[in-house]
């Protein structure tokens, strides 16, 4: 399948990166290390929180680190995988250049996609019917876990009806997601090369979900770009 790089507009509320790790000291001292190896452009946000976490962010990505977790956000908006990734790039192998994170047990990739003013049947090839197809639901919500190869697949659909919604601040009456999480676990990599070329896998493969659940009409009518 020959996957667009950007459709628009762009419907993309949220991308996030998850990654957990081992490391060979206690986190208040790792975060420490971690903080003195990140280039300036990184601020760091203090939060006061009873739990152990440190949140940075820059002009392109955010990112909390906690124990043995750490997590990337777009800032704001996001811009493309191939302004998002290399930030990502970039901040991990700054957090590695510490010398104390000893390897990589578990990553996902996850995409979180927004669409105003559309139902899920609007633009998905998803249908869901019971004894009564003709009825159209004005709040809808599917969940399903399911394995592709060795890649945990995670599939949130949603259609609310905002019509009724006193305070309103999407300017929408009806909202829709696509959730989709794509999840690995791996055992002792230990390199960023190895890591980075598994997140790009994890990238494709949600991609794929995503254009293989929308109907060719609404991929056609948003300019796809390759």
């Amino acid at each position: 399948m020959n996957l667009p790089k950007k459709i628009n507009p762009d419907r993309i509320k949220d991308a996030i990166i998850e990654i957990e790790y081992e490391a060979d000291l206690p986190f208040e001292i790792l975060l420490g290390l971690f903080f003195s190896e990140l280039d300036d452009s990184f601020k760091f946000i203090n939060r006061p929180s009873k739990f152990k976490i440190g949140l940075f962010y820059n002009d392109k990505i955010k990112f909390e680190v906690k124990e043995r977790t750490i997590t990337f956000n777009c800032f704001e908006n996001y811009n493309n995988w191939s302004v998002y990734f290399p930030e990502v790039k970039k901040t991990i192998k700054q957090l590695m250049a510490t010398g104390h994170i000893e390897q990589f047990k578990k990553i996902s990739v996850r995409y979180i996609n927004e669409f105003r003013d559309k139902t899920i049947q609007d633009f998905s090839k998803f249908n869901f019917t019971f004894d009564k197809p003709n009825i159209r639901s004005k709040n809808f919500r599917f969940n399903q876990e399911y394995y592709l190869e060795d890649e945990k697949i995670i599939l949130n659909l949603a259609t609310v009806d905002l019509s009724q919604e006193q305070q309103n601040t999407i300017n929408a009456n009806t909202l829709s997601i696509i959730d989709i999480c794509v999840q690995s676990k791996v055992s002792d990599i230990k390199f960023p090369k190895e890591l980075f070329q598994l997140l790009e896998q994890l990238h494709i493969k949600e991609k794929e979900v995503f254009f293989g659940l929308v109907t060719e009409e609404f991929l056609k009518n948003s300019n796809p770009e390759y």
